[in-house]
């Protein structure tokens, strides 16, 4: 809800036809169906928990999967790095799942990390994988434009195979 002008508004509907509907509550107290612009809408939700007005979570929708693969199968010698792709415009990707596979003789480490705006977060380690064995992680990394995950392989053998696998799905955060 917000007071736009003087009024109350809360938004309930788009149409592409009309723009953004809502209820709006008159001067004389009546309920009725309004137009809005786009900046009377609220910034955050509210609601009524226990005695007090608290901010709603963060509710999140979908427009697509997300499925980022690398296979590579033939790495370089030493230390490799991986990077999927990155959140575009007007996205979020919320990744619920990491995966990565390496076969060959077995590495001082493997690891999976987000980088964002230029920080690297490491997710999950490795020590020493096992060759074949799949590794995963399980989460809700909320990744947002420019965002992207990337795999670290440390003293890797040349021509060894690895497999890095993330799926999620995509939230339209523009309007």
């Amino acid at each position: 809800m917000t007071v736009a002008g003087g009024r109350l508004v809360t938004p309930v509907a788009h149409s592409p036809a009309e723009g953004y509907l809502a209820l709006e509550v008159d001067a004389n107290g009546f309920l009725k169906i309004t137009s809005v612009l786009p900046g009377y809408l609220p910034v955050s939700s509210h609601g009524y928990v226990a005695g007090g007005w608290y901010k709603n979570s963060i509710q999140f929708g979908y427009s697509d999967t997300v499925l980022k693969v690398i296979d590579n199968l033939a790495i370089a010698a030493g230390n490799t790095t991986q990077n999927l792709a990155a959140v575009p415009a007007g996205k979020i990707w919320v990744i619920t799942n990491f995966q990565f596979i390496y076969i060959g003789t077995s590495p001082t480490a493997v690891q999976i990390a987000i980088v964002s705006g230029g920080n690297v977060a490491r997710i999950y380690r490795q020590v020493s994988p096992t060759s074949g064995v799949g590794y995963d992680r399980q989460g809700w990394w909320v990744m947002k434009e420019g965002d992207y995950a990337q795999m670290q392989v440390m003293g890797g053998t040349a021509n060894d195979d690895i497999y890095f696998h993330s799926y999620g799905f995509a939230v339209d955060i523009a309007l």
